[in-house]
């Protein structure tokens, strides 16, 4: 006997459910994704008529309302004219900087928040499921509670762009109880959806398939735009993401849960390629979007083959997914990407090619995006079904949100569990099946580009990162100025510089490499042309090979003869590596200028005299000032978080750190891909990895970066600033220097320029500096004495515990703790406490009590 019965005109049920003339039976028939199929259309002024049909899963009869036997049918629906205005209110605010209370007229206090949200969210449930639609739903909830259907699908489809854009998530807990914060059933979930009608939603759906759930991740940069900024925000992106879900992958074993593909360059043809290549279930896009109301049309900022930018529709991302059974999930992090119901907009038009869209309506906060994402990808990974993912993830929200207001009544805390939106033109089961045999894919992680022991590097696809470098490269060239790549031992600049020139002009250039102080040299180098000379024309190549072998020719002019007859018919890429070695005079001492006065006037006559389609690349670790005229210097900088995180991944042998021990990793190497190229050689030895491992290879690389050799070569004055610059542990803006050093900015930056052109620092244009740490720790060891050391932090804590943000009050507490400044270390301890507690970081609040 059930316990619930359905009586909606035609319909009955007590057990069974009657349309017409057939009898579906409850057990059988709606047991597993049950749609309830909610579609609005315009009538008169703010009228609308409502149709809800539904079908099942395992229905052996199909359809279970027709269009001539539908339920709830033509329901009048009639919009509130305030509606519209409580939602404008609402987003208004919720654009606002920070998410901070600052609009004018609308509620601040925190109590007036929560009614804020309760009222939309009521109006918006009275609105439209009220009466006979709200009884329906409440009835199939009630099915669904009592687990007489496994899952049920609420989906609404409208044409109207007014309407389809309300956020009905806002009324979820309302089908649930008057103004509880409670999302229902995790098997119960809220979806748009593109399909007109409820015989075209898809009930079955795409199979999953075998784990790991495979991710290409797409972060946009367009390179004829701003570069700066943006590019912070994509490395910031991917380390939100990295922290939200690395530990799924980053298991410290062989069967990661999820495996992430970071695709470089965001065109399309590079993301149809990916897809063939490694059939990924989801692609989750970050990046810049724009919605352009005059023209009723969404864009995504990609990019095109060069890397500059392309605006694309969502029917044209659509057509590319669309090819790719293997696509269940499209996560859209971008810019007004969620903005819905006009035919240009970004998820409407990709709705149709992908099973589920996942955007995000209402601007989402870093944290609450990244609890956001550690539950849906936990919970995909686990084999749960898209609804229950996102349901899961909503709830997480929602504890979030409920834990922050009940530690910290007196703020405003947001809430977003509703700012998700999901479009679904069919029922979704798990992406992954968990009764398939794992499987990751042949290579999925190819080999890494850094960790390599001899010149020959696999250029291609396991090149990592350096995107931001790679379109400053490609600037200057445009530019007319050849490139200078300097930095520390072991950046990894001649990996960069090979994989900038294979790619370069979509590989249309010859790529020709000159190493070390061997093959830096005139009669080498001219040698060498030619013969490449000789391979085209035999006859010329002889001729020119006289000129070369005489000693009445000038160098230069014996260069200008191969630039006519050689260069001048190529698209050419000559690469300059390890061209520090010809800063060395005869004693074996470093210069700040190619040491001989013949090579030096060579060089800048071929940087002078290359024809356009001819282009230099140097790698160093010192400034060439000699070249300074007609290149651009790119001083490299370490590896961002993602990186390195891709990086470890990359290594069959390093892949085993598990996330844990990663962070550490991550602190102790600093970015430095020859010290991760150095640890894998010693774990492959022992694969037990140990602690120990990283202290040899800190050891390794100091060796590698001959900083006892450059550090004697210092002046005074750059010894004495150089010391001081490396107690500071972080990017660190100029002021702070100066106020440890008690001298003017302007007279610290020459300084500070010419310990860069050593690569003992790295300046930033905005007027920041950093020391790597592993010199950093050098000096400490070696020159900098330990009081010295305690005596700058102490003035350094004090610098930043002056400075307005708490990002700078947890600075001075590092900086006080080196300086073994106990009381000033716990004063601002408790401070920052105070605030974890304030903001609902309670775990980071305990740390730091039980630091002090």
């Amino acid at each position: 006997m059930y316990q619930k019965n359905i009586i909606y005109g035609n319909i009955t049920a007590g057990g069974n459910v009657h349309i017409g003339d057939i009898t579906y039976n409850i057990a059988s028939d709606f047991q597993s994704g049950t749609i309830l199929f909610l579609r609005f259309d315009k009538a008169d002024g703010n009228q609308y008529v409502a149709n809800l049909s539904v079908k099942s899963k395992h229905s052996t009869q199909g359809i279970l309302a027709t269009s001539g036997e539908k339920w709830c049918e033509n329901i009048e629906v009639d919009l509130p004219p305030q509606l519209f205005a409580e939602l404008e209110a609402f987003q208004t605010f919720r654009r606002s900087v920070g998410g901070e209370m600052r609009h004018a007229g609308f509620p601040s206090h925190p109590s007036s928040v929560v009614a804020a949200e309760e009222k939309l969210g009521r109006m918006i449930f009275n609105t439209f499921f009220s009466g006979i639609i709200g009884q329906a739903c409440a009835d199939f909830i009630g099915l669904l509670k009592e687990h007489r259907i496994d899952e049920l699908l609420l989906a609404i489809a409208c044409e109207e762009a007014d309407l389809i854009n309300l956020p009905f998530e806002m009324a979820l807990p309302h089908f649930f109880g008057a103004g509880q914060a409670d999302m229902g059933p995790v098997k119960f979930g809220l979806v748009r959806t593109k399909a007109p009608s409820l015989a075209r939603f898809d009930m079955q759906g795409r199979q999953g398939g075998s784990a790991p759930l495979k991710m290409l991740f797409v972060t946009a940069l367009p390179e004829n735009t701003a570069e700066g900024n943006k590019m912070l925000q994509i490395e910031e992106e991917q380390s939100r993401l990295i922290r939200a879900i690395g530990a799924l992958e980053a298991t410290g074993d062989k069967k990661p849960k999820i495996v992430i593909e970071f695709l470089e360059n965001a065109a399309l043809d590079e993301l149809d390629k990916a897809l063939t290549a490694r059939h990924h279930d989801v692609v989750h896009i970050s990046g810049h979007g724009a919605y352009h109301r005059e023209e009723e049309k969404g864009v995504l900022f990609f990019e095109d083959a060069e890397g500059d930018e392309a605006q694309i529709t969502g029917a044209q991302l659509g057509k590319v997914l669309e090819k790719h059974a293997c696509v269940k999930l499209l996560i859209l992090s971008a810019c007004e990407t969620a903005i819905t119901g006009a035919e240009g907009g970004v998820t409407e038009q990709v709705a149709n090619s992908v099973p589920t869209v996942v955007a995000m309506r209402f601007a989402v906060t870093d944290e609450g995006a990244k609890v956001f994402t550690t539950a849906l990808y936990s919970h995909l990974a686990k084999g749960d079904t898209m609804t229950q993912a996102v349901a899961y993830a909503r709830i997480a929200l929602q504890a979030r949100v409920a834990e922050r207001r009940h530690h910290a009544p007196q703020l405003p805390h947001n809430a977003e569990w509703f700012t998700p939106v999901v479009y679904q033109n069919q029922y979704l089961a798990a992406l992954m099946d968990a009764d398939k045999p794992y499987r990751l894919p042949d290579h999925f992680y190819p080999q890494s580009s850094f960790v390599k022991t001899r010149h020959s590097r696999l250029i291609g696809e396991g090149f990592i990162g350096r995107k931001g470098y790679l379109i400053q490269m490609r600037q200057a060239f445009r530019a007319g100025k050849h490139v200078v790549l300097q930095g520390m031992g072991g950046l990894g600049k001649t990996t960069l510089a090979e994989a900038f020139a294979h790619h370069y002009d979509n590989h249309s250039h010859e790529v020709v490499i000159f190493r070390n102080g061997s093959q830096i040299h005139e009669k080498y180098l001219l040698d060498s042309l030619n013969r490449r000379l000789a391979k085209h024309n035999a006859d010329l190549s002889a001729q020119i090979q006289e000129i070369i072998d005489s000693p009445e020719v000038a160098p230069t002019d014996k260069l200008q003869y191969l630039i006519d007859n050689y260069l001048r018919h190529r698209r050419i890429i000559l690469i300059f590596d390890n061209f520090e070695d010809v800063q060395h005079d005869a004693e074996g001492n470093v210069q700040g200028a190619i040491a001989s006065e013949a090579l030096s006037q060579f060089m800048q006559y071929c940087c002078a005299n290359t024809p356009p389609d001819c282009h230099l690349i140097f790698t160093t670790r010192y400034a060439i000032p000699d070249l300074k005229d007609s290149t651009r210097t790119l001083p490299l900088g370490k590896m961002g978080y993602a990186e390195q995180y891709r990086l470890l991944n990359y290594s069959d042998t390093l892949r085993g750190v598990p996330l844990t021990d990663r962070e550490a990793v991550y602190r102790r190497l600093d970015g430095h891909p020859r010290g991760y190229e150095f640890l894998e050689a010693l774990m492959k030895k022992d694969n037990t990895f140990r602690w120990e491992q990283v202290s040899k290879v800190e050891t390794d690389v100091f060796e590698n970066l001959l900083l006892a050799n450059v550090y004697a070569r210092l002046t005074g004055r750059e010894k004495a600033l150089f010391q001081i610059a490396s107690v500071f542990i972080t990017r660190t803006p100029l002021a702070a220097l100066a106020a440890v050093c008690g001298e003017p900015e302007a007279d610290l930056l020459p300084v500070l320029q010419s310990l860069q052109d050593w690569s003992l620092c790295f300046l930033e244009k905005e007027g920041q500096f950093e020391v790597h740490r592993l010199t950093r720790e050098w000096m400490a060891q070696n020159v900098t004495p330990a009081e010295k050391i305690k005596e700058w932090a102490l003035k350094a804590g004090e610098y930043f515990k002056a400075q307005p943000t708490w990002n700078d009050a947890i600075l001075a507490k590092d900086y006080f703790e080196i300086a073994e400044a106990w009381q000033q270390f716990a004063d601002t301890s408790f401070g920052i406490q105070d605030h974890y507690q304030l903001i609902g970081l309670y775990p980071q609040a305990f740390e730091l009590n039980r630091a002090v």
